[in-house]
């Protein structure tokens, strides 16, 4: 396929030039007579290739729905710190790596040159990917018009605000004061930049709800979207325990238990994934669960551990092996006044 053999003599040849095997093209250009110009020299080295013999791994693929609440069982039953040592092991690894000898320089980008192997690539690498998502190929020049408008964005609308959110980040790091951060509104084209000290995040207050058709209290007073109530379990707590956990904790019933995912019916991602649908408006748990049928349900869910249940209500939208579960909550008090609650953390420990 010349896609195929483009892709591998653009990408050789500027590697050739990141190592310094080649000399830069803004130094010294490849020869027009060069083999390494020649798709025939990539053709002949890829006809005397042997490629390596492919062997199966042991990743599982689930067949049906079944296979997947099993195996995500298994990965569950399973979790444990073995993902933390992979990781520092990895660390010390490349801590201990040797590149004294190694060499590398990056690529100065030039559209206009077009013998220095940059616009093939980016003919070839994006036309090879178009066709893995079965998207419309474009021509070498409408790529390079393409590129020649993205790389001045990059170097500067893309530069500004990646530099402006580095520098909010360090602060953060640094511990600065609330006033030491800023907002900041920019122009550009008129190279006007604005600065001003962010606006408080909204808090929550006491007010009427039309759906709940009735006063809504907060607790804790004036929460806001960066707030959370942390409940702390096992990884074997069950609904039970959670109910009385955040019983203790609140002082408050819950009486509605979801996840995100049962308020995601009529997005995008149900379009794409037909589960979303089907657990729309499902819940964990409904203390005023109307119907026989519902209240059995939630009985028999008691004294199973809450991963599971997670898992098996929302049909594996909601990663259980993760140390942590959000959940969505509706409270009241003993006295039945209603109440809300930030966003409901549940970490497993």
């Amino acid at each position: 396929d010349p896609l195929h053999l483009n892709f591998v003599r653009a990408t050789a040849n500027i590697l050739a030039v990141c190592y310094g095997i080649q000399a830069p093209p803004e130094e010294e250009l490849v020869p027009a007579n060069s083999e390494w110009r020649d798709p025939a020299t990539y053709e002949a080295l890829a006809r005397d290739y042997t490629l390596p013999e492919w062997k199966p791994s042991d990743e599982k693929i689930a067949a049906d729905s079944d296979e997947i609440k099993r195996l995500e069982e298994e990965k569950v039953k399973n979790s444990n710190d073995s993902d933390k040592e992979q990781l520092i092991q990895l660390l010390d690894e490349l801590e201990n790596m040797d590149l004294s000898g190694l060499s590398f320089e990056p690529a100065d980008f030039e559209k206009d040159q077009d013998l220095n192997f940059h616009i093939d690539f980016i003919y070839a690498a994006s036309n090879l990917r178009a066709l893995n998502y079965r998207i419309r190929q474009a021509s070498r020049h409408k790529c390079k018009m393409i590129a020649g408008k993205i790389i001045p964005a990059i170097a500067t609308t893309t530069a500004s605000v990646t530099g402006l959110a580095m520098i909010e980040m360090l602060k953060l790091l640094q511990q600065k004061k609330l006033e030491a951060y800023k907002d900041s509104s920019n122009s550009l084209g008129l190279n006007m930049y604005l600065m001003q000290e962010p606006a408080p995040p909204e808090k929550a207050k006491d007010e009427y709800d039309v759906v709940e058709m009735s006063e809504v209290k907060c607790k804790p007073s004036g929460f806001t979207k960066w707030d959370s109530t942390l409940i702390e379990l096992s990884s074997q707590a069950t609904l039970a325990d959670f109910l009385q956990k955040f019983k203790d904790q609140t002082e408050l019933n819950c009486d509605l238990l979801f996840h995100d995912v049962a308020e995601m019916g009529n997005t995008s991602e149900a379009k794409e994934d037909l589960r979303y649908a089907s657990v729309s408006g499902l819940m964990l748990y409904d203390r005023n669960a109307f119907g026989k049928a519902l209240k059995q349900l939630y009985e028999e869910q008691m004294d199973l551990p809450l991963r599971a249940w997670v898992e098996k209500r929302y049909e594996g939208l909601v990663d259980c092996s993760r140390k942590y579960i959000e959940f969505q909550t509706s409270c009241s008090d003993d006295n039945g006044d209603v109440y809300k609650v930030p966003t409901v953390i549940c970490k497993f420990v």
